[in-house]
């Protein structure tokens, strides 16, 4: 059997969207995206905490031919659908202050995804922010072998979830082909 793409999402979190409402828009996409592709996508819903990293890790153990990671941002109005080009070290922040210089992992596949991520309407552009995104990122490039390639995906709630899974999964779609 071929290897699998390794799909993440997080679970519901904070008072209005994990108590209130109970989703997280980034569950939601890719359950809609992810449908399709059952036999080739490993999907995990990672809690939104330290929990996150065993369970990635234990899913990376399966040596994903590709990983796609995705994240709600419920500040995102401009992208609602935004490819991020790197993670910063979590060690070197500070709740919501990340230091001047902090070192930094570039995901080189990224690059590769800028002109689909065009047409399906998504932009390649720095906001990761400093919270388990970030952190969930980093740990994932930092601990990639450096040729599989990972990207991390931001969706945001102003979208239409819709559109947001087509560009997921044409993303797959790519990611299976490697």
């Amino acid at each position: 059997m071929s290897r699998q793409v390794l799909l993440t999402a997080f679970e519901p979190f904070g008072f209005v969207r994990g108590l209130v409402m109970n989703r997280n828009r980034s569950q939601e996409v890719c359950e809609l995206a992810g449908a399709g592709f059952a036999s080739a996508v490993d999907y995990r819903v990672l809690p939104v905490g330290p929990e996150a990293i065993p369970q990635l890790d234990l899913a990376m153990a399966a040596k994903p031919k590709a990983m796609l990671l995705t994240g709600e941002d419920a500040s995102e109005v401009a992208h609602a659908r935004r490819i991020e080009p790197m993670a910063f070290d979590p060690g070197q922040q500070v709740l919501g202050f990340r230091f001047p210089n902090a070192r930094q992992v570039v995901s080189r596949f990224a690059k590769t995804l800028e002109p689909l991520a065009a047409e399906c309407g998504f932009v390649v552009r720095q906001g990761i922010g400093t919270y388990w995104c970030n952190r969930v990122y980093y740990h994932t490039l930092a601990s990639a072998d450096g040729e599989t390639p990972v990207v991390f995906v931001h969706l945001g709630l102003w979208a239409d979830p819709a559109i947001q899974a087509n560009g997921i999964a044409r993303m797959l779609s790519v990611m299976i082909g490697f």
